[in-house]
């Protein structure tokens, strides 16, 4: 037997309903969103809580009973309003400043992974720890929105909007925090935000422009004949085996009932069939030609939007009554039939099965000896 190589003729088709609809383009969309907690939190009082302060405060001094006296504050937003498979594209955090420092400062704008608090109970003393330098601010001495996101004055370390797209891949909620870039200033500097409960200026917002997922308006069904893997060219006279790999895949919608059929030439020796999922059963028709009936119903859970199964199974030539394998002459020759499938939606029931003219096989070359 030769080195194992690959012969493939494949192909690839979708299978669609009856009624075909026209897809429409994904536009981007922005999502703005107000905080589900926001709070102060205050070094030199550790214990206190200030979640229903219309004020979120942000203060640098070394003054205080005891000191030092920072203050920071907490912002935690739900990502789960925008639609599921979205691409996130940027975002922006805005506040607006209602109290401004005397003097410039650089606010800056920290990531943290841990969102399990909330702004009843969150103090000093329990509030998580920042994670990440998002982005930094100058808030000049006017009040007035003030935003942090991508392209800000000063060098970001990672990115609002990078974290964003992290955080509505993960879990879906993120924590923010602000706070001065400089702790402990010897002449205290304040400024402060508008709360989620504030009413005379506008609340804290997380704008986040993304592009929702294009519209599922076709079933489809595809089914790909892929990795036949054997021996090289073989002469005539010549035993041999091959692998073979059939995957099914669903399109954008789920699948309740799917069934796929194939099989191989005549005289060819079918084994080692196996499914990832569902069921199969074969029969002989014709000339020794053998049948694959492979199906997936719903006890087996369908196929869900996206998913793929597949049909493995080892064919071999065998030989034929005059002792020789069963290829007598040599070119390409097919290894499988044509292989069709067939399925019902489950959203509406509407069957969609293959074009009838479609001639994917699998083939091996047989050379003269």
């Amino acid at each position: 037997m030769r080195t194992c190589k690959t012969f493939i003729t494949s192909v690839v088709f979708s299978t669609f309903a009856c009624i075909t609809l026209l897809s429409s383009s994904a536009f981007a969309d922005v999502a703005n969103l107000n905080p589900t907690d926001d709070a102060t939190i205050r070094q030199d009082q550790p214990a206190l809580n200030l979640g229903a302060n219309p004020l979120l405060q942000v203060r640098s001094a070394l003054v205080g009973m005891p000191p030092p006296d920072n203050w920071r504050s907490l912002l935690k937003f739900s990502l789960s309003s925008i639609p599921a498979g979205s691409t996130i594209n940027s975002a922006t955090l805005t506040l607006f400043l209602q109290t401004a420092p005397g003097v410039t400062r650089n606010h800056e704008v920290h990531f943290s992974s841990n969102d399990a608090w909330s702004e009843g109970a969150v103090t000093f003393a329990t509030a998580p720890a920042l994670t990440s330098l998002l982005d930094t601010i100058a808030t000049g001495i006017a009040t007035g929105s003030k935003s942090w996101g991508e392209g800000g004055p000063n060098p970001v370390t990672e990115g609002l909007s990078a974290r964003v797209a992290l955080e509505f891949a993960g879990d879906q909620v993120i924590t923010l925090q602000i706070k001065d870039s400089v702790d402990d200033s010897a002449m205290p500097r304040i400024g402060e935000y508008t709360s989620k409960e504030g009413a005379s200026n506008p609340i804290p917002v997380l704008s986040v422009d993304y592009t929702p997922p294009a519209p599922c308006t076709e079933a489809t069904i595809e089914i790909e004949a892929f990795n036949l893997t054997g021996p090289g060219p073989i002469d005539i006279g010549e035993f041999a085996c091959f692998d073979v790999e059939y995957k099914i895949t669903a399109g954008c919608k789920a699948l309740s009932f799917v069934k796929t059929q194939g099989g191989t030439g005549g005289n060819l020796i079918t084994q080692n069939i196996q499914v990832t999922k569902g069921s199969f059963t074969t029969s002989v028709k014709g000339r020794g030609n053998t049948v694959i009936t492979w199906k997936i119903d719903s006890g087996d859970g369908g196929l869900a939007a996206g998913e793929s199964q597949s049909l493995t199974a080892t064919i071999c030539t065998g030989v034929n009554p005059a002792g020789k394998q069963e290829f007598t002459s040599c070119g390409l020759k097919p290894i499988t039939g044509e292989w069709s499938s067939e399925a019902v939606v489950t959203e509406d029931s509407s069957i969609i099965q293959s074009t009838p003219d479609h001639t994917d096989r699998l083939e091996v070359e047989v050379t003269c000896p």
